[in-house]
């Protein structure tokens, strides 16, 4: 009761509000040189990711346009040339190819067909989902 106490005083003190207070320790970490150096890292590594993720579209699926993050670690890829509706499409990525990535349509009007993913992940796992999709599209007669 001791240690509640005095974290829930704090946390009022801080005002935490809502947030959790971890994220309020990261944030706060992410104003220190470390931090900086952090993220500059983190950074040119998913822009590394990016470099590869936008060499495989081009070789396998031309007709994909990544489109290019401009800041923090997400590209968006137009799928609409699989030729599939939404729905279809993520039936497609997440069941057949085992490519977990968010729906373009969550963020508004001309998201179908879309998707988000994430550029700040190990290497390894980015071609290996690479690997599932082009063998998964290649099933289908999606890729070259």
């Amino acid at each position: 009761p001791e240690l509640r106490e005095t974290f829930l005083r704090q946390r009022d003190i801080d005002h935490f509000g809502s947030i959790d207070p971890f994220i309020y320790a990261a944030q706060l970490a992410a104003y220190t040189p470390e931090g900086k150096a952090w993220i500059s890292a983190l950074l040119e590594y998913a822009g590394e990711n990016g470099r590869l993720l936008r060499e495989f579209f081009a070789q396998h699926f031309p007709d994909v346009t990544c489109c290019r993050q401009r800041g923090g670690t997400l590209v968006w890829l137009d799928l609409h040339s699989f030729g599939m509706d939404e729905d279809a499409l993520h039936a497609f990525l997440e069941g057949e190819a085992k490519f977990q990535s968010d729906r373009g349509s969550i963020y508004g009007t001309g998201g179908d067909c879309f998707t988000r993913m994430e550029l700040g992940t190990p290497r390894a796992i980015l071609m290996e989902a690479l690997d599932r999709l082009l063998q998964a599209a290649r099933a289908r007669g999606l890729a070259k």
